[in-house]
């Protein structure tokens, strides 16, 4: 909500749809970096059923 308020005082109206996307893929790319190196660290152990 920071970012966006911060965006439309900025940018006005479309700082409103700014804010969120750019704060929301912030928020996705920590997750994939984060998910990537959790795979590098961590092995799967695959069983047959």
């Amino acid at each position: 909500m920071k970012g966006v308020k911060e965006a439309v005082d900025k940018d006005g109206f479309i700082g409103l749809f700014k804010g969120g996307f750019t704060n929301g893929a912030v928020g996705c790319s920590a997750a994939l970096i984060f998910g990537y190196l959790a795979s590098l660290v961590f092995r799967s152990k695959m069983t047959k059923a």
